[in-house]
């Protein structure tokens, strides 16, 4: 390739590495996601807590949550019943990203908590 200034070949060569470098970006990135989607975000052992240390850390369990048998909502299990601490994981964990359950939530939850029993669990 031929540039007519020292400038103009610097900006194709950076412009040619950024391309380069955004598609190898791009796609080790959606191999990290596809992972994570699959079996959830991996925490470097030092950075895992446990149930003391943070509370939402509680594995699921049928104590603690039930699911409907069999009903997803694009892809993520319903709920059909859950402690107030797994209903609230499930809204701000992103594996569980599901905008009609906040929805719901959000029409549902003074019927068992108010508002400042939320506040509190953060």
């Amino acid at each position: 390739m031929i540039c007519a200034t020292e400038n103009e070949k610097r900006d194709w060569l950076t412009a040619f590495h950024t391309v380069k470098s955004s598609s190898q970006l791009a796609y080790n990135l959606e191999r990290v996601f596809l992972t994570e989607a699959i079996h959830g975000p991996e925490l470097p052992v030092e950075l895992r807590l446990t149930e003391a240390e943070y509370r939402f850390a509680a594995a699921d369990n049928p104590d603690n949550i039930v699911f409907e048998i069999g009903q997803t909502s694009n892809g993520i299990p319903l709920i059909k019943g859950a402690t107030v601490l797994k209903l609230i994981e499930r809204l701000t964990f992103d594996k569980y990203a599901d905008t009609n359950y906040l929805i719901q939530f959000l029409l549902t939850y003074r019927s068992f908590m108010s508002p400042m029993e939320v506040k509190k669990i953060n």
